[in-house]
């Protein structure tokens, strides 16, 4: 595992011209000022280009990831994560058993879970910005970027992780990073919460939900070094059911990310 390389301060891109603590605001949005565990849903779809047809959708994707933040510092706090998800045949939103393929009229095997993490960022407040670092098990970390906007009504996060990785095969097996199924790849996580909560110092853990997007920055063809995963995501509390046929599929496959009602995976 490896760092990120030092960030530059965050890119201030603002539409009014009030001063944002963004180093505070990326904790309420993003997790929690307090001493408490949050869940972000991802809910979406995979897509790979192919040369002559365009994006082509392979299966949907259910993910629950869990953040633990805690302190290090008077300016400077951590966020370990992990997640667990599934995919589900697009036809039948069933539990996936493998991926038809209309160019070879076969269906081809395709992973059914998968696990990812652990892994930390490490937010520090930097004059008026803030850097951040990613540690990733499975992945070499290049760089992490954080943009915002405020507007009238709703205050926008916009963060860009640059990594080099692989991906679960079929079997579940996860290549190493320097096998030739390593690619680069890009994760952008684009949350919006309602100013009143941002700006309300009574508020610590404010809404939030956005969309995502991870996958190949080269588009290039074939296998998984050219599949998108794109879709909405959710902040929640771990006793939230955003998705119930998810929670009980996930419940069902990785029975040590839950604790009865609550979503309580181990970190240490």
């Amino acid at each position: 595992m490896m760092p990120s390389s030092p960030a530059e301060p965050a890119t201030l891109t603002m539409d009014t011209m009030d001063t944002l603590d963004l180093y505070t605001t990326y904790r309420k949005m993003f997790a929690t000022l307090d001493d408490e565990r949050v869940v972000w849903w991802y809910c979406g779809g995979v897509t790979a280009p192919r040369e002559g047809v365009g994006l082509v959708p392979h299966v949907q994707a259910e993910t629950i990831m869990v953040y633990r933040t805690r302190d290090v510092g008077p300016e400077s706090f951590t966020i370990d994560w992990t997640e667990v998800g599934y995919f589900r045949d697009i036809a039948t939103g069933e539990p996936l058993d493998g991926w038809f393929n209309p160019f070879t009229q076969r269906t081809e095997p395709y992973p059914k879970t998968f696990v990812d993490g652990p892994a930390t960022f490490t937010v520090r407040r930097l004059g008026e910005g803030v850097d951040i670092h990613l540690v990733q098990s499975g992945a070499q970390v290049e760089g992490v970027r954080l943009e915002h906007a405020v507007g009238s009504t709703s205050v926008g996060l916009v963060q860009t992780e640059s990594k080099r990785r692989t991906f679960h095969r079929p079997d579940g097996s996860l290549p190493p990073l320097d096998s030739p199924e390593a690619t680069q790849i890009e994760t952008a996580l684009s949350i919006w919460s309602p100013r009143a909560g941002v700006d309300d110092a009574a508020v610590r853990n404010v809404a939030a939900a956005g969309f995502y997007r991870s996958g190949s920055k080269s588009g290039s063809s074939g296998g998984w070094a050219s599949t998108v995963v794109s879709g909405v995501m959710r902040k929640a509390r771990v006793d939230e059911r955003v998705n119930p046929q998810a929670w009980a599929r996930l419940q069902q496959r990785f029975p040590q990310f839950f604790n009865g009602d609550r979503i309580d995976p181990a970190f240490d």
